[in-house]
């Protein structure tokens, strides 16, 4: 078995796989101190490592703050939509989902393009007990159903 200090050694070894193994099994048993090293897997060259990173995150009891900036900045930026979901779901486990968290959030509901990002980022503020996200996912599926209802009678 490895030891919580290999495995946060591993999130730095050359080996893309062994990065993103990792970051899995810390998700598996998290350990509060790797979130620091977690956090640095966010700018990994691989997007796999970077969302096996931010899956371990949501996995931790407590964020740190930092945690929760480098998490809202990978939302913001990262150009994989796999990332972006993956770290819109760990911002819902962000304590008493800070600021940060939430404008992030309610952001990306508003100007993400891919839409499994939105409706991963209103899932994660309604988690937070912030109605913005309930609202969007209403207004998704009203649309949807328009959208669905339009095309069946046009057949």
């Amino acid at each position: 078995m490895r030891t919580p200090d290999a495995l946060i050694s591993a999130l730095q070894h050359p080996n893309p796989t062994t990065r993103k193994e990792a970051a899995r099994i810390l998700a598996d048993s998290p350990v509060e101190r790797a979130e620091a090293a977690l956090s640095a897997a966010l700018a990994d060259p691989e997007s796999g490592v970077r969302v096996a990173a931010a899956y371990a995150i949501s996995q931790l009891k407590n964020q740190l703050l930092a945690t929760t900036t480098s998490l809202a900045l990978a939302v913001r930026s990262d150009p994989e939509p796999s990332v972006r979901e993956t770290c819109c779901y760990a911002l819902s486990s962000a304590p008493k989902a800070t600021l940060v968290a939430r404008t992030t959030l309610i952001d990306t509901i508003n100007e993400d393009q891919a839409i499994n990002v939105r409706c991963a980022a209103a899932y994660a503020l309604e988690r937070s007990g912030h109605s913005a996200g309930m609202d969007f996912l209403t207004s998704a599926l009203r649309s949807n159903c328009l959208l669905y209802t339009s095309d069946a009678a046009d057949e």
